[in-house]
């Protein structure tokens, strides 16, 4: 999984991220499936979560709340690598998390669409998801 680095909508400054639900839904089901996930983001770090994805306790999609009380998972949110360090060759998908952030950092990364390209060329699953 690949997610935006982006935390502000420019030009502004409004907040933004990846949709909460549109990392965490697609992450449980393919780790509940027994599909080993890589996090990673366009810039590295910590992946800047919208916070109009996320309501007070209990109000949130179920895997949302599932989140919230994954440590693990919130750990490795706090701290992905780069996705240009990760040698895609051992990875048979790529799935691209949405939100407001992608739109402002997705669209000129020509890294990015480099690896969609790759992937598709290679006969591998490439998938988004936006609401």
């Amino acid at each position: 999984m690949v997610t935006t680095s982006a935390d502000r909508m420019t030009p502004g400054t409004e907040p933004t991220g990846v949709w909460l639900e549109e990392l965490t839904t697609p992450y449980y089901a393919f780790r509940d499936a027994g599909a080993e996930v890589t996090l990673a983001s366009i810039k590295g770090g910590a992946i800047p979560v919208d916070q109009r994805s996320v309501n007070v306790d209990g109000e949130n999609d179920a895997s949302v709340e599932r989140y919230l009380k994954d440590e693990a998972l919130k750990a490795e949110v706090a701290g992905t690598p780069v996705f240009t360090s990760i040698d895609p060759a051992g990875y048979d998908a790529l799935f691209l998390p949405g939100g407001h952030g992608t739109m402002f950092d997705y669209p000129g990364s020509d890294e990015l669409a480099r690896l969609v390209e790759r992937f598709d060329r290679e006969g591998k699953i490439v998938a988004a998801v936006c609401h």
